[in-house]
């Protein structure tokens, strides 16, 4: 569990637990953009569980992934992103096989079908975004991405 300090700057005077709502603050964005995103995919016949491997897959800087690495990177347990991966591969968008150098792991894959699905959801995911985030100037973006980006490193420091 991480443990950071109340930043005053986040305070202001009469407010004194203002610190407090910027989690909240944090959780409303992600839920609401959450919702925008699961709606526009649900047409497609995706998920936010089912998206989310094909984004990583896709992102991933080799072609074939190991099943624990995209488990780490996607914070699941191993047994719910194997029911996850077990949808997409009937879905024909996923495959795996045994890795050459350790039969006990997996190495997943996207077909053609899969590859090309995931370049459409990065594309809808780009519009998605830009709709969201329509109207803030760049420097604001760039502060957010900034102190996001603090955040999550202090974390990922915790771990």
């Amino acid at each position: 569990m991480v443990r950071m300090q109340p930043n005053s700057s986040i305070s202001s005077p009469g407010e004194p637990h203002a610190h407090a709502r910027f989690g909240s603050l944090i959780g409303a964005v992600f839920r609401k953009w959450r919702r925008e995103v699961t709606q526009d995919f649900k047409a497609m016949g995706l998920t936010d569980a089912t998206c989310a491997p094909l984004l990583a897959l896709v992102e991933w800087p080799v072609q074939a992934v190991r099943q624990k690495d995209l488990a780490e990177r996607l914070s699941l347990e191993k047994s719910s992103l194997v029911r996850i991966l077990t949808q997409l591969r009937d879905m024909g968008l996923v495959e795996w096989e045994t890795a050459e150098d350790d039969r006990r792991a997996k190495s997943i894959r996207l077909t053609l079908q899969g590859r090309r699905l995931a370049e459409r959801i990065v594309a809808k995911s780009m519009e998605i975004e830009a709709r969201i985030l329509e109207g803030l100037t760049a420097e604001e973006l760039q502060t957010t991405r900034e102190v996001l980006g603090k955040i999550v490193r202090r974390f990922e420091v915790q771990e």
